[in-house]
């Protein structure tokens, strides 16, 4: 969490937004706790009440497995190079587990440290597009 670009903490920042929503709806479809977390946990969602900032957020969406294609932690890697844009941007190209290269984008954030710069798509499209479909998907309590 603490390497990631700023784009990719804005993407974070508005999936937390919609967990929240997406919170308040199953608190209020479900007052009680136990079938507050067994209502996600038949749509597999049970990590999300226990999501509490951004930090938490992106440390669900891992264990979930939604970042592990764009951020291979754990996989065997072998750094063939390293590509210069300039002073701010980066390129890694590395091959995990004996497979074909891959380039992985880092860039520079404002204190000067290094960012990994490849999730902000991912974190789009796996946190806040999809717990979106899910929220419009929550049942709806009876008046």
């Amino acid at each position: 969490y603490e390497l990631l670009d700023p784009l990719s903490r804005t993407e974070l920042t508005a999936a937390l937004k919609v967990v929240n929503s997406l919170q308040a709806a199953a608190e209020k479809a479900h007052p009680d706790l136990a079938a507050r977390r067994a209502a996600l946990g038949a749509k597999k969602l049970d990590w999300v009440d226990r999501i509490a900032d951004e930090r938490s957020l992106f440390v669900a969406l891992w264990d979930a497995g939604y970042l592990g294609q764009d951020l291979p932690i754990g996989a065997a890697a072998d750094i063939r190079g390293v590509d210069n844009k300039g002073n701010d941007a980066a390129t890694v190209r590395v091959s995990l587990d004996g497979a074909a290269e891959k380039g992985f984008s880092f860039v520079r954030n404002e204190v000067g440290r290094w960012c990994f710069a490849g999730l902000s798509a991912t974190l789009q499209r796996e946190g806040t597009r999809r717990l979106e479909a899910e929220l419009r998907a929550w049942p709806t309590p009876a008046p």
